[in-house]
């Protein structure tokens, strides 16, 4: 399965990819200061363990930085 993280394209085995799994591959799940949208809407990290990510779908995530 291809599935694109900020426009990167990544090959998983998996039939069915949670997106809790997808952000532990990348070591990110752990990760905190992080928003995650897929397709376009943003998905609450209360959910990441339900979402299920499609083939072709594109998962952006955001860092939050300190600055001023």
């Amino acid at each position: 399965m291809e599935v694109f993280v900020n426009k990167i394209p990544y090959q998983f085995s998996q039939v069915e990819l949670k997106l809790s799994f997808l952000l532990s591959e990348l070591q990110l799940l752990q990760k905190r200061g992080i928003a995650v949208a897929l397709n376009n809407r943003v998905i609450p990290r209360s959910e990441w363990t339900a979402t299920t990510v499609s083939e072709s779908s594109h998962v952006t995530i955001v860092t939050a930085s300190q600055g001023g």
